[in-house]
């Protein structure tokens, strides 16, 4: 379950509702407030199976990140972020650490979940190959550790489309993702798929999200399972009726996250008896 689906903001908060709702696998992710002493609080926990992903533990300053930026300190934080993050994924015995892919523009906190500006774009062939050196770098350190690192798809909505084509957001479709997985060769990188990210841009790029499913199942390790309209990344819950039921069934993940945010506790049973439909039944 993703933290996300708890609605709080303090750490403990967060954890406690966890055991009330005897959930004992949790995935960090950003929206918690920031305590100076998280990383030793989170490897205090010792009766709940924690993961890191993404953009936590809550930084300092708060920053947009970005393996794929050409702003020199923009990047350096987001390569340290997650260095940080894979020792914190270490220090709590976890396999993986995610990450979004990047983003071939200068963004802002502010236009997260709304909108990036077109004028903030840069050249996504410049940024792609500032990605993958991001990568390397990151898999190779994370390695060493014992955590793989798994890349997760981006989000493609419609606001973000310049006419009509998607100039900003690094593996968002099938193809660029299999080409990334096939060039980078590395035996310590996976995928994480978010098949809300997968629905809204399957719309927004006219693909099929059955095919899309299909192509980049064999170097998928992960699941991010929430619902949404398809035209926004609302992160909604689920239910056994839902596509994403016949979805899962073109993976065999190692794990898979419930990331529906803000849940009670009816809707977490019902995204639970679904991942069960699709993996059990």
């Amino acid at each position: 379950m993703s933290s996300g689906a708890f609605g709080k903001r303090d750490f403990d908060e967060a954890m406690d509702l966890a055991r009330e709702w005897q959930l004992d696998r949790v995935e960090l992710t950003g929206g918690m407030s920031r305590r100076d002493d998280m990383d030793e609080k989170v490897a205090g926990v010792s009766d709940l199976d924690l993961m890191v992903h993404n953009y936590f533990p809550p930084p300092a300053k708060a920053f947009v990140l970005n393996l794929a930026s050409e702003d020199g300190e923009v990047l350096e934080t987001s390569r340290a972020h997650c260095r940080r993050a894979v020792d914190l994924s270490q220090a709590v015995g976890a396999t993986h650490f995610s990450v979004h892919a990047g983003f071939a523009a200068r963004v802002k906190p502010e236009h997260l979940g709304v909108k990036i500006p077109a004028e903030a774009r840069t050249n996504k062939g410049r940024a792609a190959e500032i990605f993958e050196e991001s990568v390397r770098e990151l898999s190779a350190y994370a390695k060493e550790r014992g955590i793989r690192i798994l890349i997760e798809n981006n989000v493609v909505e419609p606001g973000n489309l310049v006419d009509g084509k998607n100039p900003m957001l690094l593996l968002a479709e099938a193809p660029e993702i299999v080409e990334f997985m096939e060039r980078m060769a590395d035996d310590n990188l996976g995928i994480l798929v978010d098949l809300g990210h997968a629905n809204v841009s399957s719309n927004s790029l006219d693909f099929d999200r059955t095919e899309f499913c299909k192509m980049v199942a064999p170097y998928t390790e992960a699941l991010h399972l929430s619902d949404n309209n398809g035209r926004r990344d609302s992160n909604k819950p689920f239910d056994k009726a839902s596509w994403i039921v016949d979805a899962m069934r073109h993976f065999d993940p190692s794990y898979v996250v419930i990331e529906a945010y803000r849940l009670d506790r009816n809707e977490v049973e019902g995204c639970i008896e679904a991942v069960r439909e699709a993996y059990v039944a």
